[in-house]
């Protein structure tokens, strides 16, 4: 062999001995120890495990709120009491600065308790969120995890009539008793949207003294044209309409027949969600033959729109074409807010007008009685093609208003003279 044959075979033997020894080495180094394969392991652990947390707290969060809400309902109606003004019984450190029925549910979801003490019929057993705390405990302790968690805030949300959240921000830590791994989370937020269409509404029992009248947060049907068959639908369904100016879900368990500036203050807070304010009042109308048939006072002469009825506000339209509810009246605000058709609506006469001032939607028509016993009454309205009527005692005079507009009405009284007016809005 000459030289160069030589040469090139050492070359080539050399270069095959260091890619065998490249080779060895990475196939050591690639090579894990029994002791990175358990860390890897229990880390891949420690990550499922605190991913589970997190949503098993979603769920506690939707399921404590669910019952600690039911519960309120039930114990509103079965004493008959509200939850304005209620002050949060606190188990914890936990800070809840927010009175009334929230206030209530909170201590529910919380520590079981409402007046701060179990009551016989615990709706909250095992669904508290310090239950879940303990269960999360224990789990953890199975898994040779020491697990803190602590939920550091509680916010509940109106979102709209029928729908609020549950938001709540939870640290959480995680050791692992086997290595070095563990996880910190502070002020992990959970967001729970709670529905109320099959929770009942405690001011029908509450109000009249009588079980037999629950019903439930039912939506009514959607509508285009609201008339007498509308209406009563409505009334039999014993359904509810979202209405800006009634009071809300909580105010409904507060007691209170008027919206509270407080919820729909709390309501702006969905925009934090990236979500848009809506509408939280609720409505519905109220059965007064079905109160009557229970034997309940009632008067015919009040809105049967229920916050308006228990307000005591008198409502002077009627709807022409009702058929099982005739003595059904509605109030002028809700008259014009439905936009109702074939209204009928009734103004006394006597020294005055009753009511002096009205407004209802175009094509509704509009009775005056003249109430007074001695003197007749000289009736003008700037109308197109009014005529001056004179209404004897106890004459009445219809009238169909078919163009909007604002008219002013005014009497004079035969005998004295005496003149007075008012104003119809159409």
């Amino acid at each position: 062999m000459d030289n160069k044959g030589y040469i090139y075979t050492l070359i080539t033997v050399m270069l095959i001995l260091i890619i065998i020894s490249l080779i060895s080495y990475y196939i050591v180094i690639s090579t894990p120890s029994v002791g990175d394969v358990v860390a890897r392991i229990r880390t891949d652990e420690l990550y499922y495990f605190v991913e589970s947390v997190k949503m098993d707290y979603d769920r506690s969060i939707s399921v404590s709120g669910q019952r600690a809400f039911a519960y309120l309902i039930d114990y509103s109606m079965g004493k008959r009491v509200f939850f304005d003004g209620y002050v949060m019984r606190n188990c914890t450190d936990f800070n809840y600065d927010v009175n009334g029925s929230q206030a209530a549910a909170v201590e529910l979801m919380l520590c079981g308790t409402l007046y701060g003490s179990k009551m016989p019929k615990d709706f909250m057993e095992n669904q508290t969120i310090l239950n879940w705390v303990d269960r999360i405990t224990a789990k953890g302790d199975e898994m040779n995890f020491i697990v803190e968690a602590r939920p550091r805030e509680i916010k509940i949300i109106p979102y709209d009539s029928r729908n609020f959240f549950i938001v709540s921000k939870l640290d959480l830590i995680v050791y692992d008793k086997l290595n070095e791994s563990f996880y910190r989370g502070y002020n992990m937020p959970v967001v729970s949207k709670i529905n109320i269409d099959n929770m009942e509404d405690p001011t029908y029992p509450v109000r009249t003294g009588s079980h037999d009248l629950i019903r439930y947060f039912t939506p009514c049907e959607p509508y285009s044209e609201v008339n007498a068959t509308t209406v009563e639908v409505w009334v039999d369904s014993e359904c509810y309409n979202a209405e800006g100016n009634s009071p809300s879900f909580f105010d409904r368990l507060d007691g209170s027949l008027n919206r509270s500036e407080k919820y729909v203050q709390q309501s702006r807070d969905v925009e934090k969600l990236g979500l848009t304010q809506q509408v939280i009042g609720l409505e519905s109308f109220v059965d007064l033959d079905k109160l009557a048939s229970h034997n309940l006072t009632v008067n015919y002469n009040n809105s049967w729109v229920d916050y308006y009825y228990w307000n005591d506000i008198s409502a002077y339209c009627s709807i022409t074409g009702l058929g099982k509810h005739k003595n059904l009246k509605v109030d002028f605000y809700h008259a014009d807010k439905y936009s109702i058709k074939g209204l009928n609506c009734s103004i006394t006469v006597e020294n005055s007008f009753t009511p002096g001032w009205l407004a209802f939607p175009v094509n509704s028509t509009v009775t005056w009685l003249n109430a007074n016993v001695a003197e007749s009454c000289i009736l003008d309205v700037n109308a197109q093609g009014w005529q001056e009527v004179e209404l004897a005692p106890g004459e009445q005079y219809s009238w169909l208003f078919n163009e909007t507009g604002t008219y002013t009405m005014s009497c004079t009284l035969s005998q004295s003279g005496f003149e007075f007016s008012g104003a119809i809005l159409v």
